[in-house]
């Protein structure tokens, strides 16, 4: 049997369970195949109840999507990230984009802090900065650290 539930962290799911079984808390099951007979084809995580239909809610399906979408780390280590520029394609432009920063100090500054540091953060200014000459948009920059952190 299977239970059409909204999770606590705000996830839709639909769960397998035993004839005598039961979810911790009734007030988020959708629908019980058991008791509303067997599940109609569904939209997961878009699905409210109406009566005794299921409909699409648009509402619904946004905190569906808030609660699956993947966390974008703030720290990966010098390895991901480095692993994760190769795979996009980007790894062999950081030198050049370093490399054209006028200011002499700033230049070497980022020299530094691209050959030695031991991770990077999703919000400091070098990596805001390579990311962009990149043409990287923020979301872009996002996706690339959380691809980082799967390596």
């Amino acid at each position: 049997m299977k239970l059409l539930v909204n999770t606590p962290s705000g996830k839709q799911e639909v769960l397998d369970i035993a004839e005598g079984g039961c979810y911790f808390d009734n007030s988020r099951v959708v629908w019980d195949e058991r008791v509303d007979g067997a599940l109609p084809a569904i939209t997961i995580g878009a699905m409210a109840r109406a009566g005794n239909a299921l409909i699409i809610d648009n509402v619904r399906m946004s905190q569906h999507v808030a609660a699956t979408a993947p966390i974008v780390p703030q720290l990966v280590s010098r390895r991901q990230a480095r692993q994760a520029l190769f795979l996009a394609g980007h790894l062999d432009s950081v030198p050049a984009i370093i490399t054209a920063i006028p200011n002499a100090n700033q230049k070497r500054l980022a020299e530094i802090e691209w050959q030695d540091s031991l991770s990077f953060d999703r919000n400091w200014p070098l990596v805001v900065q390579i990311a962009t000459s990149l043409g990287m948009s923020s979301a872009q920059l996002d996706a690339l650290f959380i691809h980082a952190a799967s390596l």
